[in-house]
């Protein structure tokens, strides 16, 4: 909760408190029930995966570096300025390339999808205890306010619940969206073959050398 939202609910609770002491010999404030707060999803994410994803989207950005590398050494040749179809190993350094563009635009997105999973976890978490505090306050709430100042103070309170409720609600429909997301992520395998990228551009590198280029 926000430090000027904290003392603005322990304000307006002392109010009521104040009421009471005031009136102590009166009844006991009766106890309201308090709503159920909607529970986190039971889905907790995986923090080994991302780890794992961020490794493989370091290696997808390194093989493209090469292959950019590679294919920019083949437009440096004389052969590259002709009109000669391009050499089959050419064109599978270009496609190579998209692919991995693909992947790595992917993996990108994935990994975005995680932390605002994560950090979704967090304001929803801090929502639920904003609530909390606000039922609490409200329980302690007289049913027949005593003076115009508790029946503001109960009023402002019934206001920040339903508004801790919107809250409440917007960030679980917004983590259920991102488990789902997540969850797709995680099942998907991450690439491993760097050795197919490799096995491309020395066969581009050895065209790019007889075509008379430096190799990258």
């Amino acid at each position: 909760m926000s430090a000027h939202r904290a003392l603005a609910v322990l304000a307006i609770a002392g109010v009521l408190i104040g009421g009471y002491a005031i009136n102590g010999a009166q009844s006991p404030p009766p106890v309201m029930t308090m709503v159920p707060i909607g529970m986190t999803p039971d889905f907790a994410g995986d923090d080994e995966w991302a780890t794992r994803a961020e490794l493989a989207l370091m290696s997808v950005t390194e093989q493209l570096d090469t292959l950019v590398e590679a294919e920019d050494a083949w437009f440096d040749t004389p052969a590259a300025l002709g009109d000669q179809p391009l050499p089959s190993a050419i064109v599978d350094l270009q496609e190579r390339r998209e692919l991995l563009e693909q992947r790595r635009a992917t993996l990108q997105s994935q990994l975005d999808n995680y932390a605002s999973f994560r950090r979704t976890e967090d304001e929803l978490q801090a929502a639920e205890e904003h609530l909390r505090a606000v039922e609490e306050a409200l329980a302690s709430a007289p049913a027949q306010p005593r003076s115009r100042e508790q029946a503001a103070a109960v009023a402002a309170l019934t206001e920040q619940r339903a508004e801790r409720r919107r809250q409440l609600t917007a960030r679980e429909d917004e983590l259920r969206s991102l488990q789902e997301n997540v969850r797709s992520a995680i099942r998907t395998p991450l690439p491993d073959d760097g050795e197919v990228t490799a096995q491309v551009r020395d066969q581009a590198l050895a065209v790019i050398e007889s075509a008379g280029g430096a190799q990258a």
